[in-house]
């Protein structure tokens, strides 16, 4: 699979080279489960329906035909997994879609179901990788329907299961998913994002930066949403922060104001206060201290919630006063006012150093 150099850094192929798991002939690690589409994937007017409806065969003669071409390959039933769903759309539209998940063993299974089903008019093709396959029938114009709501679900799901192996540690299991998504739909916004916090983890500011700004482009395609979304911008901020001059501030700015923006998709694990300390610091380098100190404030107010008040003093210690850039805030009087508002304790005896 062609991948371009900046959204894979050098230290990630590597990664990914010595990686056995991720060897091409080996089976990833998400199966047809994982895949295929759910009632949160469904554009209006579509549902999946449990029995027949006139327009597509159904479920029961999708399982024999599949039964029929396994057997013909000689393969046994337990090397593959065939999750089916009969889904009913707008103006009479309707199809069965199938994932096939098929063991690296099995793959004359994969080819024979190809061969076949193309053969009978169905749409067959990978979903991330070989061994995974999409299979649908139905009308031209349902087909396609059903393929564009699959693609950019199976996307969302592989980006979000990346996420979690990132969110875990493992920068390697991030990029494998982020690659079957991508090799899924190219372009889309969601695994490009899950690419650049993975660069950022390892601290490959370029490789991080170009990810995100084409991850976070207007129109792309499979954007990323939710928890994803909001970590993603926070991250796209914190990068664009190692940067000196203005105007990646205001990028910043901009980023880690839709992180803010998508806050109700926190959980208890994720630092937001982090997020709007970030985004007191991006104001501060544009000059906005009013803005600066309201996000400080606000920072502080999270921090006291998650870390306690005598955490959260030594925390404003070691990243704030003892950091060159926010020199322009602790000159100003307001920065002990807001310490003394939120800890209720007086600035000058809560802290060394304040």
């Amino acid at each position: 699979m062609k991948t371009l150099r900046v959204l894979l850094p050098a230290l990630l192929l590597l990664l990914l080279a010595v990686s056995p798991a991720l060897a091409g002939d080996e089976p990833p690690d998400y199966g047809a489960s994982d895949l295929v589409l759910e009632e949160e994937g469904l554009d209006d007017g579509w549902e999946i329906v449990y029995e027949d409806v006139p327009g597509t065969i159904g479920e029961e003669k999708m399982e024999s035909w599949i039964g029929t071409v396994t057997g013909s390959a000689g393969v046994d039933e337990d090397a593959f997994l065939a999750e089916i769903r009969v889904l009913k759309g707008p103006e009479s539209a309707a199809a069965t879609l199938v994932v096939v998940e098929v063991d690296a063993e099995a793959k004359a299974l994969a080819e024979a179901l190809e061969q076949r089903g193309k053969a009978l008019g169905y749409l067959v093709r990978s979903l991330g990788h070989p061994t995974r396959l999409l299979i649908v029938e139905g009308s031209e114009a349902a087909r396609k329907a059903v393929e564009t709501m699959q693609l950019k679900y199976a996307v969302h799901s592989l980006s979000n299961l990346g996420f979690e192996r990132l969110n875990a540690g493992s920068q390697v299991g991030a990029v494998a998913f982020a690659r079957g998504a991508q090799s899924i739909q190219k372009k889309a916004g969601a695994p490009l994002v899950l690419l650049g916090m993975a660069a950022a983890k390892l601290e490959k500011w370029q490789d991080a930066l170009e990810a995100f700004r084409a991850g976070f482009k207007d129109g792309v395609p499979a954007p990323a949403v939710g928890r994803l979304a909001m970590r993603g911008y926070a991250f796209y901020g914190y990068v664009l922060l190692k940067s000196e001059g203005k105007a990646p501030a205001r990028e910043a700015v901009t980023a880690l104001e839709h992180a803010v923006s998508l806050e109700q998709h926190a959980d208890k694990k994720d630092t937001t206060f982090a997020t709007r300390q970030n985004l007191a610091r991006a104001h501060v380098r544009v000059g906005d201290m009013d803005k600066a100190f309201a996000q400080l404030e606000k920072a502080l107010e999270m921090g006291k919630v998650k870390l306690g008040v005598a955490a959260l003093m030594q925390y404003i210690k070691a990243q704030v006063v003892d950091t060159d850039e926010w020199k322009p805030l602790l000159a100003d009087s307001r920065f002990k006012a807001v310490i003394e508002r939120v800890t209720g304790q007086s600035a000058d005896d809560g802290a060394e150093g304040l």
